[in-house]
């Protein structure tokens, strides 16, 4: 639990990614002693970490050795060398060809563990595709939208073929014939898990229409695919603060100004913009335009969220500081609280699958609409602000 609170307190450092060293080695030669906390866009760790390791970039390998756990939040992690702790992850792809002691406790899009990896404890994991080639010493539980199983496992194996909330099951499960299950393959799913001829499962397939997990399993996977997607909104919503400040500052103004006008805008061009790189993609010369403006249509729809936890955020720490509460009036600050609150009491408490009040899903889906058209107004209004003054000759351009 203690590694859990530290992981949780490493998200307020995520500012720093954005005046991080490019690049940060770990010589092979070198020795780090007790715990190591790293920021950088790329991390490569060649050396030896005799405590814990937590990491914090975009790129992270591991080719030498952490005494203790690993504790990483990445667009991409790769770990080569060996873990003598557990290891927590939040990440886009994770490889696992490694040497891992304990457990693995990990979310994000694409798991790919190497047939000569090891896993010593258990493999608790949201992704979606999962491949286990290698070895895992205790049970695995997972939920994923592809499951394939290539290795062997000690206990048993239960997988959910989902990516989020109960009886929305989607995917796949495919057991080799090269693999081997100690216990049960516990299986829920749309359709049947497939298992080649070959493969050993001691105890045999269970197919269950009903939750495989336990409620507080379920709830922890839950909450640690919302994580990764907050680490996500943090980890662009602050390069794009830093990148464009003014850009920033003029779109979160037109939320504030005119907040009907940015929902109308954002709403048109929620529906207006995909047919209309429909009809531009009907000519040749039009094919290349309507991808470059697709692009920046899904640009703008991730980008609506750091706009709006922007404006969420300084609303918050303006009525924090009319209560005396000394807190920072800084943009990073303000989007950090925006993010929490949005993560949290939209994403997480609107969208929590209650079962006897399918009403609150219903108002959580009504605020991520609003939110994705509001931002996007805000975006198109500030944009066009900012061409207009700089036409004029108001900034400099």
């Amino acid at each position: 639990m203690r590694k859990t609170y530290i992981f949780f307190a490493a998200l307020l450092f995520l500012p720093l990614l954005v005046r991080a060293q490019e690049i940060l080695v770990i010589p092979r030669d070198a020795t780090l002693e007790g715990n190591v906390f790293r920021v950088g866009q790329r991390i490569d760790v060649d050396g030896t970490i005799e405590g814990d390791a937590i990491l914090l970039g975009t790129d992270v390998t591991i080719n030498g050795s952490v005494g203790g756990d690993l504790i990483v939040a990445a667009s991409r992690l790769r770990v080569n060398g060996t873990v003598s702790g557990s290891i927590r992850a939040a990440v886009s792809e994770l490889g696992l060809d490694a040497d891992v002691h304990r457990n693995v406790t990990a979310a994000g899009g694409r798991l790919l563990q190497a047939p000569d990896a090891r896993i010593g404890g258990s493999l608790a994991a949201a992704f979606s595709r999962l491949e286990v080639n290698g070895s895992v010493g205790g049970s695995v539980d997972v939920v994923a939208s592809q499951f394939v199983l290539g290795g062997t496992v000690t206990k048993d194996v239960r997988v959910r073929n989902e990516i989020g909330l109960p009886n929305e099951a989607v995917g796949t499960t495919h057991v080799k014939s090269s693999a081997t299950i100690g216990g049960a393959l516990v299986h829920f799913g749309p359709e049947a898990a497939t298992v080649e001829d070959g493969a050993a499962i001691a105890d045999g397939v269970r197919e269950d229409t009903a939750s495989i997990f336990s409620a507080r399993t379920l709830n922890s996977l839950r909450l640690f695919w919302k994580l990764a997607g907050f680490l996500s909104l943090l980890s662009i919503g602050y390069l794009f603060l830093w990148a464009f400040r003014r850009s920033t500052n003029a779109m979160a103004g037109a939320m504030v100004d005119a907040p009907w006008k940015s929902l109308l805008i954002g709403l048109a061009a929620l529906i207006l913009t995909p047919f209309a790189t429909i009809l531009i993609g009907f000519t040749v010369v039009g094919i290349p335009l309507g991808l470059f403006i697709m692009a920046f249509y899904v640009m703008g729809l991730y980008l609506s969220r750091v706009m709006a936890a922007l404006v969420i955020g300084r609303w918050l720490l303006r009525f924090a500081q009319r209560r005396l509460l000394n807190l920072p009036d800084k943009p990073w600050a303000a989007f950090l609280l925006g993010a929490f609150t949005l993560v949290v009491f939209v994403d997480l408490l609107l969208h929590w699958p209650y079962p006897s009040a399918a009403w609150v899903n219903t108002i959580g889906n009504l605020a991520s609409f609003v939110v994705a058209i509001w931002g996007l107004g805000g975006i198109i209004i500030g944009k066009f602000r900012l061409l207009r003054k700089e036409h004029r000759g108001e900034v400099p351009a």
